[in-house]
């Protein structure tokens, strides 16, 4: 019986994400801070503790490190999510 060996070696991305948020907790805002590489389109989008999106704005789709303000002054004290 031929022996046969598979192997798998997961694709390399070929884009760079980084991302912080900062201060957190928030008061009256935080930072999102991103770094993309690739020309990445993002949408950044908040939840609150019961799903719902509290919070939209789309991100420039350009190389490098990009700021956007998040402003949470008119939010409820809670957890919330980010997606990016």
């Amino acid at each position: 019986i031929p022996a046969y060996v598979n192997s798998f070696e997961p694709a390399k991305p070929d884009r760079t994400f980084e991302i912080a948020l900062a201060p957190n907790p928030a008061v009256a805002s935080t930072v999102l801070t991103a770094t993309f590489e690739g020309g990445a389109k993002a949408v950044v989008e908040v939840f609150d503790a019961y799903g719902r999106n509290v919070y939209q704005q789309r991100m420039a789709s350009q190389n490098g490190r990009q700021s956007l303000v998040i402003p949470v002054q008119n939010l409820p004290a809670g957890a919330y999510v980010v997606r990016v």
